[in-house]
């Protein structure tokens, strides 16, 4: 990201795997949901299966989801 003039960026995470939510608590931490691929649909045996994994591939969502959620604390405050 490129930061307006007067002001910075810095990442606050990363390597995420595929976050889906954000919750900031009262206290300035951050909850964020992982997950990746959804349920897979009872027909993943014919063509809508086929497109669906080839597309979900694709978006890097064809491996098994984290399901977590992660604390994110900012320790320079």
């Amino acid at each position: 990201p490129v930061a307006a003039p007067g002001t910075q960026v810095a990442a606050f995470a990363e390597n995420l795997d595929h976050p889906r939510w954000l919750y900031v608590l009262p206290n300035g931490d951050v909850l964020v949901a992982e997950t990746n691929s959804p349920a897979k649909p009872d027909d993943s045996k014919g063509i809508r299966g086929w497109v669906m994994e080839k597309v979900m591939g694709r978006a890097g969502a064809g491996v098994p989801s984290a399901n977590r959620i992660t604390l994110l604390r900012d320790v320079d405050k």
